[in-house]
């Protein structure tokens, strides 16, 4: 059971959006905490970066212990807006996983200390990644916004697969407040969804940025000697 429960976690490891021409460019810092704590038990800080070479946008993602050890790195390469490659680096677990995009396929790798594994998929979309979360919000907003559910995929890098999730608006949340709304992500499978549970967001209705995020999350904190999926509270402060 340990190995399936691991399997349904690791899906949301990377989140990647395809097929959308204009990537989010707004430069943020966030401050993670232990879920429930009160923002009394900080396990992370968060920042990105954006870069533009020629007709190449890198986008990147970091994530710091608060050492100021880096903990795990994230980047996109996109080519005129199109994805070229992913990579991620998990540096405490010794993790590394790479996306290479070729027309309808991806070329998958995944390391792990010694053990490594590659294939090739047929593209699914959208399919969406961490440093493009928000894309995913500016693409389909209008449709969120009056309670649409969208549909997305991801990929569970370290299994190789793509599962797909539901995103929609949600009422009465405890997390809402004045001038945001509340989505809700979820796997579409009932028996996936018991085994990850679900993240919200907190979403500004005036700029469409995400503020908060809360529950499930892939960051891993090491306790008594064991590397543990703990779920997380994401604030977001904006330049």
């Amino acid at each position: 059971m340990n190995i399936l429960k691991r399997f349904y976690k690791i899906y949301l490891l990377t989140i990647i959006l395809s097929g959308v021409f204009i990537y989010a460019n707004d430069i943020f810092y966030a401050e993670i905490y232990v879920e429930g704590s009160n923002k009394t038990k900080l396990a992370f800080t968060h920042k990105n970066e954006v870069k533009h070479i020629a007709d190449k946008t890198i986008l990147t993602h970091f994530y710091y212990t608060p050492d100021g050890s880096l903990h795990v790195k994230e980047e996109i390469v996109l080519f005129k807006g199109q994805p070229l490659s992913n990579t991620l680096e998990s540096y405490g677990v010794n993790e590394y996983a790479k996306m290479e995009f070729k027309g309808n396929k991806v070329d998958i790798s995944f390391r792990h200390n010694d053990m490594k594994k590659s294939t090739t998929r047929k593209m699914k979309t959208p399919l969406v990644f961490g440093p493009s979360q928000q894309n995913m919000l500016n693409e389909y907003f209008d449709e969120i916004l009056n309670g649409k559910a969208i549909n997305v995929y991801a990929l569970a890098q370290e299994f190789l697969k793509m599962v797909k999730l539901k995103v929609q608006r949600i009422e009465g949340s405890q997390y809402e407040q004045p001038g945001t709304m509340v989505l809700e992500m979820r796997p579409r499978s009932t028996v996936i969804n018991w085994f990850v549970g679900k993240t919200y967001y907190v979403i500004d209705l005036q700029s469409g940025r995400i503020l908060e995020m809360h529950g499930f999350s892939t960051l891993r904190q090491k306790i008594n000697g064991k590397w543990e999926y703990v779920n997380m509270d994401f604030y977001y402060i904006y330049e």
